[in-house]
């Protein structure tokens, strides 16, 4: 038996509490190895089946597996110290090492899901079919005969009225003025169920959303319009 194996053998030996310390104390990476890799290679990886995003196989796991223990061997960020410091040697390893693990793997999966959806490209409305509940809102006018200024002014003090709005109530009106225009031309596109994958919502509240937010530009606009305040078309 050559020395490195020698050396695994002995270590394997020693206890959960045995092992942490020399890794604590002595920076040993074989303790941590057997720790992780060998001794609790197994149920780490049931945990993290628990928390990894979509379908997933052994390999998947062993990656992450992989990318936990190397976090393992880096200093914490708060104040440099050793990951498993806190570990107290009355208490079970197993439960402590998959404990953190879970917060590990939680934060993992949804650094990784903001990534996903920060890289989603926009979707592509103009095939859908919809609806006529779902129509396009008719812009910011009241009708059809409202006046070529007054739509424009309308539009106009929207966009100022929506750089107080949230995001998800701005892409929401956004969205729609949008599909305004392609309306306009003929393609008429489904939104609600689309922009509530994307912001999280229910259809339902989409909707609400949509006809709350326009009434409320509505009510804002028609207030400036009786003031007099129009704008050319050709500005807009």
């Amino acid at each position: 038996m050559n020395t490195q194996a020698k050396i695994m053998n002995d270590l394997a030996t020693l206890t959960d509490a045995e092992l942490v310390r020399r890794y604590v104390e002595e920076a040993d990476m074989q303790a941590l190895y057997i720790l992780v890799r060998q001794r609790y290679c197994r149920k780490l990886k049931a945990v993290l089946g628990k928390y990894y995003p979509g379908g997933y196989d052994d390999y998947d796991l062993e990656v992450w597996l992989n990318d936990f223990y190397y976090d393992l061997t880096l200093p914490r960020k708060r104040d440099g110290g050793n990951r498993l410091d806190g570990y107290d040697a009355g208490m079970s390893f197993e439960a402590y090492i998959s404990a953190a693990l879970r917060n590990w793997a939680v934060d993992r999966a949804g650094r990784e899901a903001g990534e996903r959806e920060r890289n989603r490209p926009l979707p592509t409305y103009a095939d859908e079919v919809m609806g006529d509940d779902d129509a396009p809102c008719g812009a910011l006018a009241a009708d059809d005969d409202t006046p070529e200024e007054e739509r424009s002014a309308s539009l106009v003090l929207a966009l100022e009225l929506l750089q107080s709005y949230p995001p998800e109530k701005r892409y929401i009106v956004l969205t729609y003025l949008l599909c305004d225009c392609y309306g306009e031309s003929g393609r008429q596109l489904r939104l609600p169920a689309r922009l509530a994958e994307q912001l999280g919502m229910e259809e339902a509240g989409v909707r609400q959303e949509k006809s709350r937010t326009f009434r409320k530009l509505r009510e804002n606009a028609e207030k400036y319009l009786e003031k007099g305040v129009t704008f050319p078309s050709d500005d807009v």
